[in-house]
């Protein structure tokens, strides 16, 4: 399972004296069979070979290591690829002389691409980190709870609370108060169990730190039960579905908090690039369109890189002193010789998470895609 932290170790392989080969594979065995991405994997690696070997203007050892790494992933892939899986995208990271040998396997399909750089080609895994947020699902009624941690398309159970509640009972008394008083007695023990169920949630939180939180229960317990979270948790809450703790089945509990998780990451797109379009309209700490987007990487302003899935440009990035551009045969800042790369915003994406920004990827229909496919808020301004 991939993680924040592994992007980040890869993109601290910045400029690398060494080949660096990222592989990415659509292993989605639903759309794909075994044999159409051994084929693919195939043709890849021998495109990637010929491709070096005709190359004239790269050193001879730089090679040599290169396509020396390549039969490393050749035989990788045979073994990964020797049977049925459960993944749906592959990513592989291979470097010799970096000591890098590194295989994620993915909880979505990726497009198959073969890369051989300075460094690392993680973008594909900054789009499916930005998708993808840790969430605590809760199922609770009024005496029993499962708790579960939903991350990357898969679930595991982490807590069950069960407290014992008498049950409800109608009475005779004077003026039905000792029914009241019953009534009482047990609504006492749901609040009691409900602030036992709230505390463990927490606990958990301390521990998981998950971004958010879903609830599984009928409609009014809801109501009930959600006064009893602690406040962080409620700035957490995203959704509810009407679920029962040991009755429910984990694949329902999934399949309804994924729902929940894609719809508010949906919107939580749409307020974003909102907020990036008002204040880059109104000058204010934000810009759109890659020429002024480049500018402020450059001048370390960018504190969210916010780029439309998918989009790519090419340019050329200096590798001496990491200016990047458009275009050019010689960088305007040092004057070394630049390198011409596919996908300049993997380049951006490279560098902002480098200085310590954020980086958003949002749908493609976005309201981005009219202002430049790609935009930044920012720190300050210069």
């Amino acid at each position: 399972m991939i993680r924040h932290e592994d992007v980040e170790r890869l993109v601290s392989i910045v400029g690398s004296q060494h080949p660096i080969t990222s592989f990415y594979l659509n292993a989605h065995l639903g759309k794909h069979s075994l044999e159409e991405q051994r084929l693919t994997a195939k043709n890849l690696l021998r495109e990637r070979r010929l491709e070096l070997e005709q190359r004239t203007d790269i050193d001879k050892h730089w090679k040599k290591t290169a396509l020396a790494d390549l039969e490393r992933l050749d035989d990788m892939l045979k073994a990964e690829l020797a049977g049925p899986h459960s993944y749906r995208g592959l990513a592989v990271f291979i470097s010799s002389g970096e000591g890098l040998e590194q295989t994620y396997r993915l909880p979505q399909p990726v497009r198959n691409a073969l890369i051989v750089d300075r460094d690392p080609y993680v973008r594909p895994l900054t789009t499916i980190l930005d998708e993808y947020h840790r969430i605590c699902t809760v199922l609770v009624d009024r005496e029993a709870a499962e708790l579960y941690e939903i991350y990357m398309g898969e679930i595991l159970e982490h807590d069950r609370v069960f407290d014992e509640v008498p049950g409800k009972v109608r009475v005779a008394g004077w003026y039905g108060l000792e029914e009241r008083r019953i009534e009482r007695h047990v609504e006492d023990h749901v609040h009691r169990h409900y602030r036992h169920v709230a505390d463990t949630v927490f606990r958990l939180f301390k521990l998981l730190g998950f971004d958010w939180l879903v609830l599984g229960a009928h409609h009014e317990i809801v109501s009930e039960f959600e006064p009893f979270l602690h406040p962080y948790l409620r700035e957490r809450l995203i959704g509810h579905f009407h679920a029962e703790p040991r009755k429910t089945p984990l694949k329902v509990v999934l399949d309804k908090t994924l729902a929940i998780e894609q719809a508010t990451e949906r919107q939580e797109e749409v307020k974003l690039v909102d907020d990036l379009l008002e204040r880059a309209g109104s000058g204010g700490l934000g810009v759109v369109g890659l020429d002024d987007t480049i500018k402020a990487l450059l001048n370390g302003q960018v504190h969210t890189l916010v780029v439309q899935e998918e989009w790519t440009v090419p340019g050329v990035v200096c590798r001496n002193c990491g200016w990047l551009g458009r275009e050019g045969e010689v960088c305007p800042v040092c004057g070394s010789k630049t390198d011409q790369v596919e996908d300049l915003v993997d380049e951006m994406v490279e560098l902002a998470v480098y200085y310590g920004g954020r980086v958003e990827h949002v749908f493609a229909d976005s309201k981005l895609k009219d202002h430049g496919h790609i935009g930044a808020l920012l720190r300050f301004r210069v």
